[in-house]
């Protein structure tokens, strides 16, 4: 796991980093199974509307999620 925090300029950026099984479709991980994921989304928009930007990836057996804040 991989773990990483930044604040550069205004903004703070959170990393995080796996290896996992393989998922089939990572094109919308909001329009997936579970509440997790929709739960963070609105709570971000819910404090930092218009100041936030979270991605997911995978790639092969690794899973990413980027999450940036703009704050001051």
């Amino acid at each position: 796991m991989v773990i990483r925090l930044k604040a550069e300029d205004n903004f703070f950026t959170f990393y995080v980093g796996n290896t996992t099984e393989q998922r089939k479709d990572l094109s919308d991980p909001f329009n997936r199974e579970g509440i997790g994921l929709v739960n963070l989304k609105r709570r971000l928009e819910l404090l930092y509307p218009n100041r936030y930007s979270i991605n997911f990836e995978q790639e092969a057996d690794y899973y990413q999620a980027t999450l940036k804040l703009e704050f001051g």
